[in-house]
């Protein structure tokens, strides 16, 4: 299985952290793995109020749908993503 390695920007925590994603990944999937890796590396079980309403944004600042995969939404080895 191919593996690559993305950025992800966190304003929530004021930090960045860098996750190991496959290019077929959804980005739902990938948002649901972050999430709970931060919280678990963190050690908050609340860091936001509704997961439901945070969204993936590329570094133009378009958002990823939950539904592309990581190849579709052109992300790539060193790709920068923000999760707001």
């Amino acid at each position: 299985m191919n593996v690559f390695t993305v950025e992800i920007i966190c304003p929530s925590t004021s930090r960045s952290y860098d996750f190991k994603v496959s290019p077929e990944m959804r980005a739902g999937d990938m948002k649901k793995n972050i999430i709970s890796d931060i919280c678990l590396f963190e050690g908050l079980n609340n860091l936001w109020d509704d997961i439901d309403k945070l969204k993936l944004f590329r570094d133009d600042g378009s958002i990823i749908s939950d539904n592309e995969s990581m190849a579709s939404a052109g992300i790539r080895n060193g790709s920068r993503i923000m999760i707001i």
